[in-house]
């Protein structure tokens, strides 16, 4: 049978409109934080990197986010990820660190996410995420962003001078735990949305925090000090589920790659606008200010920079490369 040029043409027509509908099918993903939405870290990932994909890629990619912490608990959520229960977590390592200890070395870090992409530190942390979370690293956010121990209580000192935390109890998460417990504090593992009641019933008396959210929380009334030089920086990562990502069509990931490192940078000057406010906020409730200078201040620090080095040379068979491309300025002892 002879098929006329215009069925042809249709068919064709047909055809190609076929091909272009399953190309431009929208990808959907689940999204969880670990952290609260109403806490300005848990945002800065929906509005800088959520949002903007969305926006940005409308009919392309779809991200939906499900929840926070009342969804899945922050301390299951990386072996969620891992399993697939859904496809992208915006968490910081320390909520699964002992499936990726490596998640120390972003804690430790004195290079920027844009310098590690360039020196070859982030493909090394895409290996590392790929085997032991089986997940894609996209991006880590909130850089700018370190800690500060705040407490209920003044402290003591020692005859050195130097902080003790020995009289304390104190909520800690794997980022705190191993200072904390170094200046002599006992560890109290409890959710982030539970500090002030734990506060108020003398559960704790001091936790540590990035220098932001802690209005969010509702924590101004409580706080009562906060100690500084700040230590640490923010591990806030962005993780996509390996299975799903290696399912993904090329061009999606690229996009997601590109949001990924967009988001590091819009995250720094998002949080210093939040860290802003909340610091005056904080000291106009009363919080005092407790500055740690000299000796004092190295012996706060390096105890912070020490403990969590020692557990990742324990657990980790990569900590000199992770140090030469992330914290080289910072060199750890010998012994």
């Amino acid at each position: 049978m002879k098929i006329s040029r215009p069925a042809l043409a249709v068919a064709a027509a047909a055809l190609i409109a076929g091909v272009s509908t399953v190309a431009s099918a929208e990808t959907k993903l689940k999204s969880i934080t670990s952290l609260p939405s109403n806490l300005e870290l848990a945002k800065s990932y929906l509005e800088n990197f959520r949002a903007e994909v969305n926006k940005n890629h409308k009919g392309v990619i779809d991200i939906q986010y499900v929840g926070g912490p009342e969804v899945v608990p922050p301390d299951k959520a990386g072996d969620a990820l891992r399993r697939g229960q859904f496809d992208i977590l915006h968490s910081p390592t320390a909520y699964y660190i002992g499936l990726v200890p490596e998640g120390y070395a972003l804690q430790l870090a004195t290079k920027s996410p844009a310098e590690i992409r360039e020196n070859g530190g982030w493909e090394l942390l895409e290996k590392v995420w790929e085997q032991k979370a089986n997940a894609k690293l996209l991006g880590w956010g909130e850089w700018g962003t370190q800690y500060n121990t705040y407490l209920a209580k003044k402290p003591s000192f020692t005859p050195e001078g130097n902080l003790s935390l020995s009289e304390f109890k104190m909520r800690v998460t794997g980022t705190y735990r191993p200072l904390f417990v170094a200046l002599g504090a006992t560890g109290v593992g409890i959710k982030a949305t539970e500090i002030y009641t734990a506060i108020q019933r003398g559960v704790v008396q001091g936790f540590g925090w990035p220098d932001v959210g802690i209005i969010a929380l509702g924590l101004k009334d409580v706080v009562k000090y906060r100690i500084d030089p700040p230590f640490y920086r923010s591990n806030n990562v962005v993780t996509v589920n390996l299975d799903a990502w290696n399912k993904l069509p090329a061009n999606v990931q690229g996009l997601l790659q590109k949001a990924g490192a967009e988001y590091e940078q819009k995250s720094i000057a998002y949080m210093k606008a939040f860290r802003d406010t909340d610091q005056s906020a904080l000291e106009k409730a009363g919080m005092e200010i407790i500055k740690l200078e000299g000796s004092a201040a190295k012996h706060y620090t390096d105890a912070a920079n020490v403990a969590i080095w020692s557990r990742m040379k324990d657990q980790s068979d990569i900590e000199d490369q992770l140090q030469e491309k992330l914290f080289p300025d910072w060199t750890p002892p010998k012994s």
